[in-house]
C-alpha cells in the first residue's frame, strides 16, 4: 500500500497544491518555497489517526497556523487523498473474488470563531473490482478473470453515516458479503468534530491505518549531524538526525546497505564518491 496523490487547500503557505506520488519521492527546493509545509501536511495526516481531528488542529497551533494567511478562514481547508492497495476478500458460495485497490478519503472543514469548526465534507470511497473465484482449486484472481467495477462510498449527513454500494447488474451478492461490517456503520452515529478517518479498524482497512500511524518524519538539525557523538547510542534514526554517524556506520559496515546506500546518493549527488564515518579518540 502507498500514498499516491494529495491534494490540500488554504494550507498554510498553499492556497491549493497537489502532488502525485511514486515509491520513491524525493522533495527539493529554496528556503521558505514550502518543504516544511508539505511534510506539516503529512505530519497532520497522520496526527488525525493517532490523537483525532480536534487534537491535530491543536498540534498544528488551530487555525491560524493551519490556514493560509492570506486567505484565513474566508474559506475552507480542503484535503483529498487517494492511497493505492490491493485487498482481497472471497466470497466462497459464489464464486467470487472482491479486490479492493483504491481508496479515496476527503474531507473539508470551515473554521468559525475560536476553536469552533464545522466539518461541510467527510468521504470515504473504495474502488473495488469483481473477479471469477475457482472454489475447488482456490486459484489466485487474475486480471482476466475480471466480470466488473463497483464501488462503496461512505459519507456523513447530520452526522449520520450513508452508504452507497454500485455492483455490477449481473452479479448477485449481497451488501453484507461485500462489506461485512455493513450493518454497524448504517447505524453509526458520528461524534461532533468527528471524521470517518477516526473510525475504529472496520472502516479504515488495517493496511491504511498502519501506513498512516507507521509514518516516520524526520527533520535534521545540521548542526547536531556535524557534531561528535558517542559510539554508542540507537542504531534506529533519531527525528532530529542527532545519532546520524552510528547509523552511517551501521551501513556502511554492511557490504550490501552500502551497495544500495552509495547508488542511492550517486543517483541523488552524483557528485559525491564515497562516504565515510570519521572516528576520534578524544
Amino acid at each position: 500500500m502507498k500514498l499516491k496523490r494529495l491534494r490540500v487547500s488554504n494550507f498554510k503557505s498553499f492556497s491549493k497544491f497537489e502532488i502525485n506520488l511514486k515509491e520513491f519521492n524525493v522533495l527539493i527546493g529554496a528556503n521558505a518555497s514550502g518543504k516544511s509545509n508539505f511534510v506539516d501536511l503529512l505530519r497532520f495526516l497522520k496526527d488525525i489517526v493517532n490523537h483525532g481531528l480536534d487534537n491535530a488542529i491543536s498540534m498544528q497551533g488551530g487555525a491560524e497556523y493551519l490556514l493560509n494567511s492570506q486567505i484565513g478562514k474566508d474559506k475552507s481547508f480542503s484535503l483529498e487523498s487517494e492511497f493505492d492497495t490491493l485487498i482481497f476478500s472471497n466470497t466462497a458460495k459464489k464464486g467470487i473474488s472482491i479486490v479492493y485497490h483504491n481508496i479515496f478519503f476527503d474531507f473539508e472543514i470551515f473554521f468559525k470563531r475560536g476553536r469552533l469548526f464545522e466539518i461541510t465534507k467527510d468521504k470515504f470511497t473504495f474502488s473495488i473490482d469483481f473477479l471469477k473465484y475457482d472454489i475447488e482449486t482456490k486459484k489466485p484472481v487474475k486480471e482476466k478473470d475480471k466480470i466488473g467495477e463497483g464501488e462503496i462510498i461512505f459519507s456523513v449527513k447530520d452526522r449520520n453515516v450513508l452508504i452507497d454500494i454500485t455492483t455490477p447488474k449481473d452479479i448477485e451478492i449481497h451488501n453484507n458479503e461485500i462489506f461485512p461490517f455493513l450493518s454497524i456503520l448504517e447505524n453509526e452515529k458520528l461524534p461532533a468534530q468527528t471524521l470517518l478517518f477516526e473510525l475504529p479498524f472496520f472502516l479504515i482497512p488495517p493496511p491504511l491505518r498502519d501506513l498512516i500511524q507507521n509514518l516516520t518524519i524526520y527533520e535534521f538539525n545540521p548542526k547536531l549531524s556535524q557534531k561528535a557523538v558517542p559510539i554508542t547510542g540507537k542504531m534506529e534514526l533519531e527525528n532530529d538526525g542527532a545519532n546520524l554517524a552510528i547509523v552511517l556506520n551501521n551501513i556502511l559496515s554492511d557490504r550490501n546497505k552500502k551497495r544500495k546506500f552509495t547508488n542511492l546518493i550517486q543517483d541523488l549527488l552524483p557528485f559525491i564518491q564515497d562516504t565515510r564515518i570519521k572516528k576520534s579518540h578524544r
